[in-house]
Parts: structure tokens; C-alpha cells; sequence
């Protein structure tokens, strides 16, 4: 990774990972791009197989897009209602945190 990464190439990677996961979805099912989209809760619309897909389909788009290995399942907190997966934002800020790290490694 040349350069710092922002916010905005973070949420790209995102959403990206989200048309991916929108393919294999049922389209009633499938998810929005934003910043305050739910992914997990009682408002969420991710089940437990669409976590799993999404977080394997970022782990490869990261490492793809911005050329740094993260592992997301390493932090069991993740995977907490109000935790990282909560919303798209809060999934960009904690991405943006664990990519600072891997790049200091």
C-alpha cells in the first residue's frame, strides 16, 4: 500500500463487497449502499451464512483493492450486535483501524 487509506476507498471496498454479496441474494433480500445501512441486528439483513460471505468477500477486496492482509474474524467482537458489523459506517471506521495496523506489522 503506497499511501494512507481513507474512508472513501474503504466504503468502495464495501460496496463492492456488497454488489458481490447482492448476486447471491434474493432481491428482496438484497442490500443498500450507505453509510447508515444495517447489516446485523434487528434491523439488519444479514443471516449468519451472509456475515460469513461478506466477510470473506472483504478480506479479498482488500487484499485485492488495497494490497493489505486483514483477517476480520481474529476480533470474536466483531461478530457482536452493536460491534463493528453493526452498519456500513461502523464497519468503514473499524476497517480503517485494522488496516492502520496491519500496515505498521
Amino acid at each position: 500500500m503506497k499511501a494512507a487509506t481513507d474512508k472513501d476507498q474503504v466504503l468502495k471496498v464495501i460496496y463492492s463487497a456488497i454488489d458481490e454479496l447482492n448476486e447471491l441474494l434474493p432481491r428482496e433480500q438484497a442490500l443498500a449502499k450507505g453509510p447508515d445501512v444495517m447489516l446485523v441486528g434487528n434491523e439488519g439483513k444479514l443471516d449468519s451464512l451472509g456475515i460469513v460471505n461478506l466477510i470473506v468477500t472483504l478480506e479479498r477486496k482488500l487484499a485485492e483493492s488495497l494490497q493489505v492482509q486483514v483477517s476480520l474474524t481474529e476480533d470474536e467482537h466483531i461478530f457482536d450486535p452493536d460491534g463493528a458489523l453493526r452498519t456500513v459506517d461502523t464497519l468503514a471506521e473499524y476497517l480503517l483501524v485494522r488496516i492502520g495496523t496491519a500496515t505498521q506489522e
